[in-house]
């Protein structure tokens, strides 16, 4: 909720209930001020779950609205930790790396939804989690300079062929963002530019411990994965694609449309 301009004093000590919510969606002004469960901060509670709701997203499906607002009061209150407790320059860092995290698995979970034929992926990729996307970090975080190029760290106990398999979904991803134009021109939809994730020759290893409770099939072959997985399966995962989303991958629109650096 850092992105977010906290509402004037005097704003929340006039505004009342009876006079409607207190902001809007493209408008959201959560008080970090106030316990959680202010009345302002309710009020703004139920503009963020039907705004949740209404959002065309299969990610998003699932959920109730009391969950929703559980996790909206939940982020209120660490929100407001983090304004009287103020990161860091390194947890600030730590912070973003695990946002872009965070952004990865959704946009990664979101393809597979979007594409039938790559929806079977999706419960690989909810059991890698967040937590097993590949970490990345940037030479420019600290200094602010340049377009930041974000060098990917590779995890040692993921399955080698899971990574070619993402590098698939971020290239259905990127497709989606953009749209046919006049003239057979091809227009970019509203949004960031995606960041670009680049993979050396020898890309630095995660240090960060595996996913515990896999399946023994989604673990490096040559990790040990009694230590580690929930179940051991002979069975191997497919982590290949059908033709046609390989052909829609590899042709994907835009400026950034290569497979290898976006992982």
């Amino acid at each position: 909720m850092a992105g977010y301009s906290p509402p004037q004093r005097e704003d929340v000590t006039q505004w009342t209930p009876l006079e409607g919510p207190p902001c809007t969606a493209t408008n959201f002004t959560p008080d970090p001020h106030t316990v959680p469960k202010s009345n302002w901060n309710r009020a703004t509670a139920k503009v963020f779950v039907e705004t949740f709701l209404a959002a065309d997203d299969p990610t998003f499906q699932g959920f109730s609205r009391s969950e929703i607002e559980s996790g909206f009061f939940k982020r209120v209150k660490s929100w407001q930790y983090r304004v009287k407790n103020p990161l860091t320059e390194e947890e600030k860092q730590e912070k973003r790396r695990k946002e872009r995290k965070r952004t990865l698995y959704q946009r990664r979970l979101r393809s597979t939804m979007v594409h039938p034929e790559a929806r079977r992926h999706s419960e690989m990729v909810k059991a890698y989690g967040a937590s097993g996307m590949s970490t990345d970090e940037s030479e420019h975080e600290t200094t602010g300079t340049g377009a930041a190029s974000y060098n990917v760290k590779s995890k040692f106990w993921r399955h080698p062929e899971a990574e070619p398999c993402f590098s698939i979904l971020d290239a259905l991803h990127r497709n989606t963002r953009f749209r046919p134009g006049g003239s057979k021109k091809i227009i970019r939809k509203r949004g960031g530019q995606e960041r670009i994730r680049v993979v050396s020759a020898n890309p630095k290893q995660s240090t960060s411990e595996p996913v515990l409770g896999l399946p023994s099939h989604l673990y490096h072959p040559r990790l040990d994965g009694s230590a580690v997985a929930a179940q051991s399966s002979e069975v191997r995962y497919d982590f290949h694609n059908t033709t046609g989303i390989i052909n829609i991958a590899t042709n994907n629109t835009g400026r950034l449309n290569t497979l290898r650096h976006f992982r």
